[in-house]
């Protein structure tokens, strides 16, 4: 009877020690991946930075030639991050989970221009584009 009660409270430990230990190495997977993320996110800041600025500057310029040769890099950048599993997010529709609103003029309820680009890693929002919203 006792050497039952001691394996039974054997077990319990054995039960409680594993489930520890997977909860552990859960949280450090999740540590891991959180970690690998910001750090994907810290290097490529520059580089949204310039992918921004190009955007941008390809809605002004008018001269084909070079508006062409500004294209070619923009899309070597969206590649690049694209790689990284980088991905810009939609600004066709507005989404108040999605877009930071900086300005409301009376237009309609839809988005009239994008001021900064947001973007997403692995699906998952980081930042956040900034929008002029009509309304």
């Amino acid at each position: 009877m006792e050497e039952q009660l001691e394996t039974k409270e054997i077990d319990e430990k054995y039960l409680r020690l594993y489930s520890e230990f997977e909860n552990y190495k859960r949280r450090v997977n999740k540590e891991k991946e959180d970690i690998k993320n910001n750090t994907k996110i810290s290097m490529i800041s520059s580089i949204l930075e310039v992918d921004n600025d190009i955007s941008i500057a390809l809605k002004n310029i008018k001269d084909k030639t070079t508006r062409d040769g500004v294209k070619l890099i923009y899309k070597k950048i969206q590649n690049f991050l694209s790689s990284y599993g980088i991905e810009e997010i939609q600004t066709k529709i507005y989404d108040e989970n999605l877009h930071e609103v900086v300005s409301v003029v009376e237009s309609g309820n839809k988005i009239i221009d994008v001021i900064s680009k947001g973007y997403t890693l692995d699906g998952n929002p980081f930042k956040y584009p900034k929008i002029i919203l009509g309304n």
